[in-house]
C-alpha cells in the first residue's frame, strides 16, 4: 500500500465524519427537513415519484399539482437522472432525499481535498478545506434543497479534473477525467438548478485559463480543449 492511499485512509474517514453526524438525524433517526421548499414542494413531489416508479405509472403529468403540472417545467426531484430514478423506487423518499444530500456534502469535502492535494500543498491544508468548505454559507444555509446541494461539489471537482488533464501525460488519464467530468456535469444538469452549471462553466472556465497560461504551449490548447469536451458532454447527457 503506497502513501498516497494511506493517506486518504486516514483523511476520509475524519473528512466524512462530520458529514454523517450532521445528518444522522435524517438517515438513522425519521426526521425530516423542516425548511418550506421541502415541505410544500419536494417531499410532495418526491412522493408522486415514488409511486409512480414503485406502480409503473408515467411520472410526466403530476395530477396533484394545481389542474396538472408536467414535471420537465421542474427538476426539483431529478426525475430524469438514472440515478434518481432507481434511488426514490425502493426506500422512503424522505429518506433517499436524505442520503442523496448527505453524498453530495460529502462530494463536495473529498473533491475539495483532493484539489488542494493535486496543487502540491500539505495534507494539513488539504484536509483544512475539505472540512471546512461543506458548511460555509451558502452550503450550509440550503442543506435542505437538493436543487441547490446537488450542484455545490461540481466547482471543486472540475477544477480538480482541469489540474489532472494539464499535469498528466497520458492521454487515457486526460480521457477519463473528461469523461467524469462530462458524466458530473450531465448529474448537475438533470437534477440541479441550470443557473449553477453555467456558473461553475464560467468559474472553471476562468481557472482553466490560469491553469493553461502556466503550462509549456503546446499544452495548453489541450486543457482549454479537455474542458470544453467536459461541458459538451455534460450538456450532451443533460
Amino acid at each position: 500500500m503506497n502513501a498516497r492511499v494511506r493517506l486518504r485512509l486516514k483523511l476520509y474517514p475524519l473528512l466524512l465524519l462530520p458529514v454523517l453526524i450532521f445528518f444522522s438525524p435524517l438517515l438513522f433517526f425519521g426526521r425530516a427537513f423542516a425548511d418550506g421548499d421541502a415541505v410544500v414542494q419536494l417531499y410532495p413531489a418526491l412522493k408522486f415519484f415514488h409511486q409512480s416508479l414503485q406502480s409503473g405509472d408515467s411520472f410526466l403529468w403530476n395530477p396533484h399539482v394545481m389542474s396538472g403540472f408536467p414535471t420537465a417545467a421542474s427538476l426539483m426531484g431529478g426525475f430524469f437522472s438514472p440515478l434518481h430514478q432507481w434511488v426514490y423506487r425502493y426506500p422512503d423518499p424522505l429518506l433517499a432525499y436524505a442520503a442523496l444530500t448527505a453524498v453530495a456534502y460529502g462530494l463536495l469535502a473529498v473533491f475539495s481535498l483532493e484539489l488542494v492535494l493535486a496543487l502540491g500543498l500539505p495534507a494539513s491544508a488539504a484536509f483544512f478545506v475539505g472540512l471546512v468548505l461543506p458548511w460555509v454559507s451558502p452550503h450550509a444555509t440550503w442543506a435542505a434543497n437538493f436543487t441547490m446541494t446537488g450542484a455545490f461539489f461540481l466547482v471543486p471537482a472540475w477544477w480538480l479534473l482541469v489540474v489532472i488533464v494539464a499535469t498528466s501525460r497520458s492521454w487515457v488519464v486526460r480521457g477519463a477525467a473528461v469523461a467524469v467530468g462530462g458524466v458530473l456535469g450531465g448529474r448537475v444538469l438533470l437534477t440541479a438548478h441550470w443557473q449553477l452549471l453555467v456558473q461553475a462553466v464560467m468559474a472553471t472556465l476562468a481557472w482553466a485559463a490560469a491553469v493553461a497560461w502556466r503550462e509549456r504551449r503546446a499544452a495548453r490548447v489541450t486543457v482549454m480543449a479537455g474542458f470544453l469536451a467536459m461541458v459538451a458532454v455534460a450538456i450532451g447527457l443533460g
